[in-house]
């Protein structure tokens, strides 16, 4: 297993580290939790501030990016799954549907 970079912002430090088991790494210098770029994104040296300031910038768009792109697909499942959901019910009812119903159900209803 290759290690992976894991960053303090703030610090400007650099940790290499295994992504498994998943964990949270501390910053050698300030103890707050490091963010894991991962193994194929480049850190610049700590004396080039620009540079971290714009990695942050991207690591940020790149959340940003990443929890629209979950929120879209969640929305879609749900959409998928009341979508299924009325046409189960419109259907004459028979054991596999009245279960595929209930899981349904409880699927939309967050649990």
């Amino acid at each position: 297993m290759s290690n992976a970079s894991w960053v303090c912002f703030d610090c400007r430090r650099v940790v290499r580290t295994p992504t498994y088991p998943r964990r949270v790494v501390p910053c050698p210098e300030c103890g707050n939790p490091c963010f894991c770029l991962g193994r194929q994104i480049p850190v610049p040296p700590k004396n080039k501030v620009a540079a971290w300031t714009k990695l942050r910038k991207e690591t940020r768009a790149m959340i940003a990016a990443w929890e629209l792109r979950r929120e879209v697909a969640g929305v879609a499942r749900r959409h998928q799954a009341e979508k299924e959901l009325a046409k189960l019910e419109s259907l004459p009812a028979d054991p596999w549907s009245a279960q595929r119903i209930e899981t349904l159900r409880a699927e939309l209803a967050g649990g």
